[in-house]
């Protein structure tokens, strides 16, 4: 993010109020124990509230291995047939709830710089999707994006991609 934007974040009273009661709650009279997901929450946590790391726990995100499993081909290529994905052409998935916190724009700027024009990425959940679509036609992506929404059974299109995308891990 540009700097002058930080900045007009740092006066903005949500964010001030927010940040207000986070350096409460991670504080000396906060909590004992803090669990985070990853290391880098808690380099966050020692970095911007100099919470003590005896304080931090460990608990990484479980993975359901019956729902997650490896695919026996199936599921790629039914979901690339629904779709209309060729099976040698490269196809990404994305999913978030939010898709400017988690960084689509960054995303489909990237699509745009792919050496094939074949490449396809698919877009799951509920962000804003009136924005990015147009997003994606401005940027010539039209036919490569295919924004499908919240999907009950995630799995099937992680089976039938090549590769799951999140710019912000």
């Amino acid at each position: 993010r540009h700097p002058w934007r930080r900045r007009l974040e740092q006066w903005n009273p949500r964010h001030r109020a927010i940040f207000a009661l986070e350096r409460e709650l991670f504080g000396a009279n906060g909590p004992r124990r803090i669990i985070v997901q990853s290391q880098l929450d808690a380099r966050l946590l020692q970095t911007y509230f100099r919470v003590d790391c005896a304080r931090l726990r460990l608990v990484r995100n479980g993975v359901d291995l019956k729902v997650f499993t490896p695919d026996d081909g199936a599921d790629r290529h039914v979901v690339r047939a629904e779709l209309g994905v060729a099976e040698r052409h490269p196809m990404f998935v994305f999913a978030s709830m939010d898709f400017r916190r988690k960084w689509l724009d960054s995303l489909l700027a990237a699509m745009t710089r792919l050496p094939t024009a074949e490449s396809v990425l698919v877009v799951l959940g509920n962000g804003d999707l009136p924005r990015y679509t147009t997003l994606a036609q401005r940027m010539g992506l039209g036919g490569r994006v295919r924004f499908l929404g919240r999907q009950s059974q995630m799995s099937r299109f992680y089976r039938a991609a090549d590769a799951f995308v999140l710019p912000t891990i």
